[in-house]
């Protein structure tokens, strides 16, 4: 068995909620655990996986580095 981290730990590390973390374990793009007193833990190895799928592709950072159209004044 892997390293595993509190629900608490894993959001922090992911910089979302709680609340993501258990949609993310619903849906199954976090894989847990349960220790022997119920606590749910989420794997280590789950967590590098999904954060490897969020790196941008070059060419998704490239059309957020658009010039801005002007449009819309700074505030």
């Amino acid at each position: 068995m892997g390293r595993s981290f509190f629900v608490d730990d894993a959001a922090a590390l992911l910089g979302v909620s709680r609340r993501t973390v258990y949609y993310l374990i619903r849906d199954g793009k976090l894989r847990t655990i349960r220790t022997m007193c119920g606590s749910q833990r989420v794997l280590l190895e789950s967590i590098e996986e999904l954060l490897r799928a969020r790196v941008p592709t070059p060419r998704a950072a490239a059309a957020s580095d658009t010039v801005p159209s002007g449009k819309y004044p700074e505030l």
